[in-house]
């Protein structure tokens, strides 16, 4: 009896996902951008952040009762675009028909090990001694006044060229897929 009863509830669970997934995709048809915004992630090869239309979708998925969207925002907003225009974008009725089929996106997370050029900007102190003026003293700093610096504070970096890339490997290789709570669920 209670194998009978998870069984309605994963079916009444799956039932409401792919309800929720149809009103989703249907009213995604209202924003315009999808496509372009994944020709730009498939130009560029990474994470292509587009607040506008995350912010769009989201406003979508606050009908089903979702209100935290601080996490994975690029991943559901991908997977969305990916799996809305998969299964027949802006020229299908996603309420009618067959349910969609849910996209499986690969990603590869990569390390590596680099060298960048890194620009301090500091300010420094020091003391100039046996002067009598302070054009004198500055004369004495001349062109080499970073050989007086007795102390200093840090105020910013400027971060430059990577100048050289090495070690590079894949460390994972996860999909992006399809998670319930993306509706509510």
């Amino acid at each position: 009896m209670l194998n009978k009863i998870k069984k309605i509830l994963v079916e009444e669970t799956q039932d409401e996902v792919i309800k929720r997934l149809r009103i989703t995709l249907n009213r995604m048809k209202s924003i315009d951008g999808w496509q372009v915004f994944i020709d730009n992630i498939k130009k560029d090869k990474s994470p292509n952040h587009s607040p506008g239309l995350q912010q769009k979708l989201d406003g979508i998925l606050k009908l089903f009762g979702v209100g935290d969207f601080r996490m994975s925002g690029f991943e559901r907003t991908y997977w969305f675009a990916t799996t809305f225009l998969d299964n027949g974008g802006y020229d299908r009725d996603f309420i009618e028909g067959p349910p969609p089929v849910l996209a499986k996106i690969p990603t590869y997370e990569v390390e590596m090990s680099y060298t960048e050029e890194v620009f301090e900007h500091r300010t420094g102190w020091g003391t100039v001694v046996g002067v009598n003026t302070e054009e004198e003293a500055l004369e004495v700093l001349g062109d080499t006044p970073e050989s007086w610096i007795e102390d200093s504070e840090h105020e910013d970096s400027d971060y430059g060229e990577i100048v050289e890339v090495s070690d590079i490997e894949i460390k994972e290789a996860p999909f992006i897929v399809f998670k319930k709570e993306w509706v509510g669920l």
